[in-house]
């Protein structure tokens, strides 16, 4: 195990009691709508520092150095890449821009939704990209269809989509054999995958209670020993055991179900599909256990209980 690596969850468990403060102090809801509206803010420059690379290359290597000091973990490339025109920056939070999309799609903010939407093609973020636009086609009700926002929609859609096409030329064959299954990414997660069988095939008893923080495992994925992989589903049972990851993701699955299913609130509905958009984004890539996770989740849970109080209420009224 690597003695580094056994701080990761630091922040998570400083972020716990500041976010239980706050739940204190401020709504569920504002909670969530802070989280997102930070998440806008951040697609918004991420929209910037994108297309100042397309533009003047040279003032955004000069920036570089900001974006970096202003976000604390940024994948960042810069000048121009050889399969596009742009510059990529990828701040660690970008997977959660899903989340804070769907919400904004659900409670109908379409601008918000594009600026997240826009920010994660700009990023790259191929499995974000895909898993937005699977979710919002199930908001999409007869109603919507014959709108005039949905004329609105589909013509704002298709200037993104042109306009991608032009920053990157092979986007949608990527995007394409990503969803089939014959992306490097894909064959690459496939080979994780396997290789978390093996191990766990070997060492089954492991499999109950983890490896702990800081160890790694032989993946062919990359043919060397690995604390990460980006598939943070698998990594969690690996790292904190079958046991435990089952008991989080029941939590976060039945927080969803409740919130999407069992009230007639939009907004509550809206947190529970951004919370199951997280779970799923973020197990994409090794952001799963995270402070912007926990806060959703908290959120969200925060929002439950305040649905539950209400329907409680309402029973009282009904019964006298």
């Amino acid at each position: 195990a690597s003695i580094n690596s056994i701080f990761t969850p630091l922040p998570i468990v400083l972020t716990l009691p500041l976010i239980y403060l706050a739940l204190k102090i401020m709504p569920a809801k504002q909670i969530i709508n802070y989280l997102f509206s930070t998440l806008y803010f951040l697609a918004a420059i991420v929209i910037f520092a994108n297309i100042l690379a397309f533009f003047s290359p040279s003032t955004f290597t000069s920036i570089s150095p900001l974006l970096e000091l202003f976000f604390s973990n940024i994948d960042l490339y810069q000048g121009t890449r050889t399969d596009a025109l742009v510059g990529k920056v990828y701040p660690r939070a970008t997977l959660f821009f899903v989340a804070a999309g769907i919400y904004y799609f659900f409670i109908g903010n379409l601008f918000r939704f594009f600026v997240l939407l826009f920010a994660l093609i700009l990023a790259v973020s191929k499995s974000g990209v895909l898993i937005l636009i699977m979710l919002m086609l199930f908001k999409i009700q007869k109603g919507f269809l014959f709108s005039s926002k949905f004329i609105i929609f589909i013509s704002i859609f298709v200037a993104l989509g042109f306009l991608t096409n032009l920053i990157y030329p092979n986007y949608y064959d990527v995007l394409i054999s990503l969803f089939i299954g014959q992306s490097e990414t894909a064959n690459l997660r496939i080979r994780h995958a396997v290789s978390f069988l093996d191990y766990f095939d070997q060492n089954w008893t492991s499999l109950f209670f983890g490896q702990g923080i800081g160890t790694s495992f032989f993946t062919l994925g990359n043919n060397s020993f690995e604390m990460n992989i980006e598939l943070d589903h698998l990594e969690t049972i690996r790292r904190y055991g079958l046991i435990w990851a089952t008991a989080f993701y029941a939590t976060v699955l039945l927080i969803c179900f409740r919130l999407i299913f069992m009230n007639t609130d939009k907004s509550n509905s809206a947190i529970g599909i951004a919370l199951f958009a997280g779970f799923i984004a973020a197990g994409t890539n090794p952001v799963l256990i995270s402070p912007p996770f926990m806060i959703l989740l908290v959120g969200a849970y925060g929002s439950l209980n305040i649905t539950n109080m209400r329907y409680s209420q309402s029973n009282l009224n009904l019964k006298y």
